[in-house]
This record gives C-alpha cells, structure tokens and sequence, in this order.
C-alpha cells in the first residue's frame, strides 16, 4: 500500500468549516480594533492581502493563522479552539460532516501489495 494512494484529502476550498475560521479570524480582528491595514502593516504586506484572506480568494495555511493570530492581538491556540468549538457545536453544522475524498474502502487495504 502506497501512502499517497489513501492519503485523506478535505474538499476544503470553499467548505463551511473553513469559511467559518475565516469569518471567525475576521470577528476576532475587528473585536481587537485592528482594522486591515494595520494587520497588513503588521505583517509586512499591503491591505489587499488581508482583504484576499477574508474574502476567501487568499487561503491561510497553518503557519500564517498562527501568525496573523498574533499579529491580531489573539492566543493562536485558543482562538483555534474557539472557532472549532463554535463550528462542532452550532446548530446548522449538527447534520454537516467534512466531505472527504480517495478513502479506502473497507476492506481494500491489502489491495496494492
């Protein structure tokens, strides 16, 4: 068994759950005052840059919403818990799930050897 062959892959280009980390981190900027220039400045680019972010045209990886967490003012950690919590627990995501692609089959796992 190849490892890429199964690898997990989330269709999360548009998802709800990363529209909702998105529109979260956005909450967060403006509940600290920060508008989006000054993050833009605070991290070293132009506003157009945070604007691409929030609008959803511009995805953050992992490293880049530690660092515009901090950049806001906010505890990386802790505001990622705070925006998974609210999602997971949130009435309209009860019956939603993560659409998931190329997952083995049950059963199939000794298909490549």
């Amino acid at each position: 068994m190849t490892a890429s062959r199964y690898r997990c892959r989330v269709k999360s280009t548009h998802s709800a759950l990363y529209k909702h980390f998105i529109k979260g981190l956005r909450a967060q900027r403006e509940a600290m005052g920060v508008s989006q220039v000054q993050l833009a400045s605070r991290l070293g680019g132009g506003q157009s840059f945070i604007s691409k972010i929030e609008r959803g045209e511009r995805r953050l990886d992992v490293g880049e919403f530690v660092t515009v967490a901090q950049a806001i003012g906010a505890e990386p950690v802790q505001l990622f818990g705070k925006l998974f919590h609210s999602f997971s627990t949130g009435p309209a995501q009860s019956k939603k799930r993560l659409q998931l692609r190329n997952r083995p089959k049950p059963g199939n796992d000794n298909q490549d050897r």
